[in-house]
């Protein structure tokens, strides 16, 4: 109930109540991947930043070493929270998040996505790019890496393969926007299912 309340919150906008109750269902049962999967995507969408979010999604990654998503989600709010100016000890934590999840799941590019962006941070651009591809390789819905791919081939000079990485961004970014209206629909479907929790056979015939 917690996590579909929290879901609601979210589905309201809602974002600080939505993570509060998704915090509380971790804490009510931490062997759940559930009620952290749902933090970790409102932590990625900058929803909410909290402290309290990040120690949910840092017992994650301890109590489920072997999830590919636990390590993924635990690295990327390291990484937010040092906002570009992590120490060596925290970046080195975070790259062994990112290869532990990628070896795990080779097939979740944002993933690979994520290790792009540590990289480029840190100015090893050679190895952004490369992440960059391996991230639209294992997953070639996302939109974000050829976006990011573009940044560095035009501070390379390559206008050209800049320009191609542009349009494909933006294919895809129209495609995520379609995908997300289905998910908001989806969204208040479950809402309504819990407002009205009568089974399926109660409701009234159509005549």
């Amino acid at each position: 109930m917690l996590v579909g309340l929290g879901v609601a919150w979210h589905a309201r906008g809602s974002y600080d109540k939505a993570a509060e109750c998704l915090c509380a269902a971790s804490d009510l049962n931490p062997n759940d991947p559930t009620p952290y999967i749902f933090l970790g995507k409102i932590e990625n969408a900058g929803s909410v930043q909290s402290a309290n979010v990040v120690e949910r999604l840092a017992r994650f990654a301890r109590i489920h070493p072997e999830n590919a998503l636990a390590n993924y989600y635990y690295a990327t709010a390291l990484w937010k929270r040092a906002k570009g100016m992590a120490d060596p000890n925290t970046t080195a934590q975070v790259q062994a998040l990112l290869e532990r999840a990628v070896h795990l799941d080779p097939k979740l590019g944002s993933a690979y996505l994520q290790r792009g962006i540590v990289y480029s941070e840190l100015g090893d651009l050679r190895a952004a790019i490369s992440a960059y591809q391996q991230a639209m390789e294992a997953s070639p819905q996302l939109e974000e890496p050829h976006y990011r791919l573009a940044q560095l081939y035009r501070r390379n000079g390559d206008k050209a393969k800049a320009q191609r990485e542009l349009q494909l961004y933006e294919q895809l970014s129209l495609k995520a926007t379609e995908q997300a209206e289905r998910e908001r629909h989806d969204i208040q479907q479950f809402v309504i299912s819990l407002r009205d929790p009568r089974p399926a056979s109660s409701q009234p015939e159509k005549p």
